[in-house]
């Protein structure tokens, strides 16, 4: 995923927290993508009994999901100042990517890939039922 260039000086807390939950869904998405893609490989390669390739995918899967958030806290990085830490903020970005979650096929996962991206890019102190 490239980080799109933004324009975004003029945006509100609101407004910034919605483009940056748009931009932590669109990273899960297309993690998730990349997996169900690579799943139906995974069966494919059963069927015709490639067990070496196989088994070589099964170990890349592995690693996908770490690389797919590292790649969205690149994108992040590049596209948004976001220290120092404002609660504020991440507050209403959780609380806009809840909202995008009403459309996901994958709540679940999705909500796991965000939690994982703030919990790399900040200190433990921040991290809190909230």
């Amino acid at each position: 995923m490239q980080p799109v260039p933004r324009k975004i000086e003029h945006a509100d807390q609101n407004q910034l927290a919605l483009l940056i939950a748009q931009d932590i869904f669109a990273g899960f998405n297309h993690h998730f993508k990349i997996f169900q893609d690579i799943s139906q490989n995974a069966k494919i390669l059963f069927e015709e009994q490639d067990w070496a390739q196989a088994q070589k995918e099964s170990k890349e899967r592995i690693y996908f999901y770490d690389k797919r958030v590292s790649e969205c806290i690149n994108d992040l990085k590049s596209s948004y100042r976001l220290w120092p830490f404002k609660p504020g903020l991440w507050l209403e970005i959780k609380r806009q990517y809840v909202i995008l979650l009403y459309d996901s096929q994958q709540p679940d996962l999705a909500e796991t890939f965000y939690t994982s991206v703030f919990c790399r890019m900040f200190e433990r102190k921040y991290f809190n039922n909230e």
